[in-house]
């Protein structure tokens, strides 16, 4: 595993053999899928402010779920 990862040059192959392996699962696409926030957003009961930057390379503004978090009186995002 260690020399998979010192070949990796992009963070997806980073995930592909190391995390979704030690999570548990069956492959990476498994494991964004389980991961995503979308579609989750209503199960949050506490207060909770999302903080993401316009410019963030691995998590584009684009991705963000800013109609669900506007959705859901108890959630705030800060881009």
């Amino acid at each position: 595993m260690l020399k998979a990862i010192n070949n990796c040059t992009e963070l997806q192959t980073i995930d592909t053999y190391v995390h979704a392996k030690l999570l548990g699962f069956k492959d990476v696409f498994e494991m964004y899928e389980n991961m995503m926030i979308r579609g989750h957003l209503h199960k949050i009961k506490v207060p909770t402010l999302n903080i993401s930057a316009e410019d963030d390379q691995i998590f584009t503004s684009s991705s963000l779920p800013i109609d669900e978090v506007v959705a859901q009186s108890n959630s705030s995002v800060l881009l």
